[in-house]
């Protein structure tokens, strides 16, 4: 941030906060897990009413194991339909595409919070 000078002054940002209003989310609830599990996460509805869930982790905390266990753990995969968007921060291995039992395929939408955070902030 500059002052009135234009001289540079250093500001503490919250990126959550920041990446939230730059999706337009209307934050429904968070779960701040950050100092215990590594984790916080946002659900809300995006300005389309999609279903969106965010999860911010601590790449040393939750890395990709646990990863896999959290999304085991509340249910998210293609099948459950609890989210339309999900975005995941840092680098994972999860897939975004599922083989059912039937044979048909389902597709989960899952986003890098670095890209879209990037592309929303300075895209022209």
């Amino acid at each position: 941030a500059t002052d009135s000078a234009g001289a540079y002054q250093s500001t503490m940002i919250d990126l959550p906060e920041t990446f939230n209003y730059l999706l337009g989310i209307r934050v429904q609830q968070i779960t701040d897990e950050r100092e215990k599990r590594g984790y916080l996460t946002i659900e809300g509805l995006l300005p389309n009413d999609a279903r969106c869930l965010i999860v911010w982790r601590d790449c040393e905390k939750m890395g990709y194991a646990e990863v896999a266990q959290f999304f085991d753990k509340h249910n998210i995969n293609p099948n459950s339909k609890q989210y339309d968007v999900i975005y995941l921060n840092g680098d994972h291995d999860m897939a975004n595409q599922w083989q059912n039992e039937d044979g048909s395929e389902s597709r989960l939408a899952l986003r890098a919070i670095e890209l879209e955070f990037l592309n929303r902030m300075f895209a022209q």
